[in-house]
């Protein structure tokens, strides 16, 4: 992927002067054509708002393009069969089992014969092929999501925009996924833009964001991303294009003082390149700010009023107080 920027038909999707709530205050981003990106920062910065923007789901007013025109340009049904979004567990479902689900979103274009070819191999790739004839509804909350996953992409879009998906996946399962995804790609020569909270999805996507305080704060081929300070928050940050280098070439500074972020912590973690080779990666993250417990509370006697009999609100409840804790 040229992740230069020698000019608009590079990107997919361009944001330029976004105002929206409190969240973003004249917020610009392009998106790589035919990259697989990743988006990363703190909580509450904004970042399944902004899929929901560029999806459509929350108006813009004309500040978002798609392949350089701007939304008024386009119908209802085109922006619905270009961009296709996953946000974990929205899911609306229109079909009994797992194979009709997949059926009923392939293109009506298919020969019935390559229909059910195409079908088999979404479900292998997303470890779907023993739950075909499975009832969507009784899916777990982790093959739900490999089903909203599978959906959006046989249906063959332009764009596909991915909530976090790693509060619901172990570590090993995300990236196992995000690889799979940038494969896809590949092969069909797809936008993704993926919002994630794990490190490691950022070093294989083509190129990273970081945001915070409603602004991108960095931006680059992920390794360079992932070598630079984050700057402090609330602090006017120049974004320069980063050139693109090879992992090999990355050496971790050691001794780097970061006393001066009394906001940020360092994470350390290790990973291996194409090569094998280990990597230790220091990379400076904002802390999580904790969620309000009595939220928590709240949500979960709303959830059992709502649907005792659903678990869903029992496992948001779960998730929040482990964050509450953490």
């Amino acid at each position: 992927v040229n992740m230069g920027r020698e000019g608009m038909n590079n990107y997919c999707i361009e944001i330029l002067g976004l105002n929206y709530l409190n969240l973003f205050k004249n917020f610009n981003l392009n998106i790589q054509k035919n990259a697989f990106s990743t988006i990363s920062g703190s909580n509450n910065c904004g970042k399944t708002t902004l899929i929901r923007l560029i999806d459509g789901q929350l108006y813009s007013r004309n500040t978002i393009s798609i392949f350089g025109k701007e939304y008024d340009e386009y119908k209802i049904t085109d922006i619905s069969s270009i961009i296709k979004t996953v946000i974990p567990l929205e899911f609306t479902i229109t079909q009994k089992t797992v194979e009709e689900e997949l059926l009923y979103q392939i293109p009506l274009d298919m020969s019935k014969v390559n229909c059910n070819k195409f079908v088999k191999e979404c479900a292998k790739i997303f470890g779907l092929t023993k739950l075909l004839t499975k009832s969507v509804e009784s899916l777990s909350e982790k093959e739900l999501i490999n089903l909203q996953l599978a959906v959006a992409l046989i249906s063959k879009p332009q764009i596909l925009l991915i909530d976090d998906i790693y509060p619901y996946f172990t570590k090993e399962e995300t990236i196992n996924i995000c690889k799979k995804l940038k494969e896809i790609k590949e092969k069909e020569n797809i936008s993704i833009l993926m919002v994630t909270s794990l490190l490691e999805c950022n070093l294989i996507s083509d190129y990273s964001y970081i945001l915070d305080n409603g602004q991108v704060v960095l931006e680059g081929p992920p390794i360079d991303v992932l070598q630079k300070e984050v700057p402090p928050k609330n602090t006017q940050t120049k974004v320069e294009h980063q050139s693109q280098e090879t992992v090999s070439n990355f050496t971790p500074d050691k001794n780097r003082d970061d006393s001066q972020y009394n906001d940020l912590k360092t994470l350390e973690f290790s990973l291996k390149d194409d090569k094998g080779r280990n990597l230790c990666l220091y990379h400076n993250i904002w802390k999580q700010p904790n969620i309000d417990f009595e939220c928590v509370i709240v949500v979960f006697i709303l959830g059992y009023i709502v649907n005792p009999n659903s678990g869903m609100y029992i496992s948001f409840a779960y998730q929040a107080i482990l964050y509450y804790l953490s």
